[in-house]
C-alpha cells in the first residue's frame, strides 16, 4: 500500500508540474503578443517578434561612423534605432557594412541604413521610408574669396568644381550642366577622399566643391583646414542642387519589405510628431534637420 501510495503521488506531482510549466510558457507567450498587439505598428495576430537584419554604412560621419569599440553610432543610426525600440514585434541585428544597396537586393539585408536620397532609378528597386532629416548642402570655398549664393552665382564666375567619381553631389552637378546650356559649370573628377578635396580648394586645383553641411562642420573640427571656409545656401540654392532634399532608409521592394517600410514608418512618424527627431538633430548637428509636416502625409513610393 504504502509503495502504491507513493507512486501515485509521484505522478500526481508530475503532472502538477508539468501543467504549471505549459501554463508559465503560455504567459509568456501572451505577454509577448500582447506587447506585439499593444504597439501601432504591430499585428495583434502574431505573437512572435521577427528578428531583421539592418545594414549600417560605415560613413559618412556624423550621420554613420563606428566608434572605437566597433559598435556603430550616428544619426542616421540613432533614429532607426530609436524606431525599432518603438516596435516590440521587432529586434534588430546591426550589420555594420559597406555593400547595403546590393546587400538588400540579394536578401542579405531586410533595410539598409545609409544616408540615401530619392533617385527615381532606385524607386524602382527599393521601398523608400519616410523622410528622417533634410539634406543641407553647403560649399567649401577659400577664404579669401566672395561667398557663393548658388549655382549661379558659380557659372558666371567661371568656377570649377571638384567632386568625387561619382555619388549623389556629383549627379546633382552633371544635371545641373544638362538643364543650363549656358551657366556650364566645369566639373573636376577625383578619386581623391573628401579631406584631400578640401585641401586641394585650398591649394587652388578648383574654385570650390560641395558637400553635406553636418560633414563639412564635423571635418573642419577634426582637420582645422586653413586656407578654406564653409558656406552655407539658402533652401532657393539648395532646390536648384538637389529637387528632392529628404533622405530616407530603404527596403526591398517586395511584400515583406513594404510590410516593413510600414511598420517602421509609424515610429518614424512618432519620433517627428513628438519632437525626437528634432532633439537627436540638436544633439548630433547643433540644429534641426526635420522634415516639412506634408512629408509625413504621404509615402514617397
Amino acid at each position: 500500500m504504502k509503495n502504491k501510495l507513493t507512486k501515485l503521488f509521484a505522478v500526481t506531482l508530475g503532472l502538477a508540474l508539468l501543467t504549471g510549466a505549459l501554463s508559465g510558457c503560455g504567459a509568456k507567450d501572451g505577454a509577448k503578443a500582447s506587447a506585439a498587439g499593444n504597439s501601432q505598428g504591430g499585428d495583434a495576430s502574431s505573437a512572435q517578434v521577427t528578428t531583421i537584419k539592418v545594414h549600417v554604412s560605415q560613413g559618412p560621419a556624423p550621420y554613420l561612423y563606428v566608434k572605437d569599440d566597433g559598435t556603430s553610432d550616428g544619426f542616421d543610426y540613432a533614429v532607426f534605432k530609436e524606431a525599432i525600440d518603438r516596435l516590440p514585434q521587432y529586434e534588430a541585428e546591426y550589420i555594420s557594412a559597406t555593400d547595403g544597396l546590393t546587400g538588400v537586393l540579394s536578401g542579405l539585408y531586410d533595410v539598409t541604413v545609409g544616408n540615401w536620397v530619392w533617385r527615381e532609378q532606385r524607386g524602382e528597386s527599393y521601398y523608400f521610408s519616410y523622410p528622417y532629416k533634410v539634406t543641407d548642402k553647403a560649399f567649401v570655398q577659400r577664404e579669401g574669396d566672395e561667398p557663393l549664393k548658388d549655382l549661379h552665382d558659380a557659372a558666371a564666375r567661371g568656377y570649377s568644381v571638384i567632386v568625387g567619381a561619382s555619388g549623389g553631389d556629383t549627379a546633382a552637378l552633371e544635371q545641373w550642366n544638362e538643364e543650363h546650356p549656358d551657366e556650364q559649370i566645369k566639373l573636376i573628377y577625383s578619386d581623391a577622399t573628401v579631406v584631400v578635396r578640401y585641401q586641394q580648394v585650398a591649394d587652388g586645383a578648383a574654385d570650390f566643391t560641395l558637400d553635406d553641411g553636418p560633414m563639412i562642420s564635423a571635418y573642419f573640427d577634426e582637420y582645422q583646414f586653413q586656407g578654406i571656409k564653409k558656406v552655407t545656401l539658402d533652401a532657393e540654392a539648395l532646390a536648384d542642387i538637389l529637387p528632392t532634399v529628404n533622405t530616407y532608409y530603404l527596403y526591398a521592394k517586395d511584400e515583406k519589405g513594404k510590410k516593413l517600410r510600414d511598420d517602421i514608418d509609424v515610429a518614424i512618424k512618432q519620433l517627428y510628431e513628438d519632437g525626437t527627431l528634432e532633439k537627436l538633430s540638436l544633439q548630433y548637428f547643433g540644429y534641426a534637420t526635420t522634415p516639412a509636416a506634408e512629408d509625413f502625409e504621404s509615402k514617397i513610393n
